[in-house]
């Protein structure tokens, strides 16, 4: 059966803990950017919970930069998938949507443990990587794969995190949707 995570609301979060007021004030978006994405976030995450249900909302992962959407999770059917689509495709503010829901077979064994372990795995190389801006980055880890979501300042450090991605313990794939945009 799948096992997801209860989705907290309009918080500020990358995988891990909350980003902190220290965090904020070394990312590399401004503000009014922050809060767009946080409302843009909140608002299609309303949207999810209310129009298709609490349930998959549970399943996925919403995380919003700079106007680019990046869903992740799993759903038992094909149909959800693209209810959610349809749902974010409705919010004006996104400018891009990248859909790496996937559609699982609901008696499939969960790989959730192993997926938060990599999460955590993986963060805990990002912070502690010169040369890595690691508040400009989300990632979800599903099923063995591990989507990279943000901006990085230069190609050295998308390359430096997508070889991080590679290198950390039980990651099957890498799926990179970051973006590279200096200060």
């Amino acid at each position: 059966m799948l096992v997801g995570l209860a989705i907290a609301g309009p918080a500020l979060t990358a995988c891990g803990p909350p980003i902190s007021a220290i965090e904020l004030a070394v990312e590399d978006r401004s503000g009014q950017a922050i809060k767009d994405n946080t409302a843009l976030k909140a608002s299609i995450l309303t949207d999810i919970n209310n129009r298709i249900g609490t349930k998959t909302a549970a399943l996925m992962s919403v995380d919003v930069y700079e106007g680019r959407v990046m869903l992740t999770g799993a759903v038992e059917k094909s149909a959800e998938r693209t209810k959610i689509i349809e749902v974010v495709k409705a919010h004006p503010d996104t400018s891009t949507i990248f859909n790496e829901i996937q559609v699982v077979d609901p008696d499939a064994e969960s790989s959730f443990v192993d997926d938060v372990v990599i999460d955590k795995k993986f963060y805990g190389k990002l912070a502690s990587t010169s040369g890595v801006s690691h508040t400009n980055w989300r990632w979800r880890s599903v099923n063995g794969t591990l989507y990279l979501f943000g901006r990085a300042l230069n190609q050295a450090e998308l390359n430096k995190v997508v070889s991080i991605a590679r290198d950390t313990e039980n990651v099957r794939k890498v799926v990179n949707h970051a973006i590279v945009r200096p200060k």
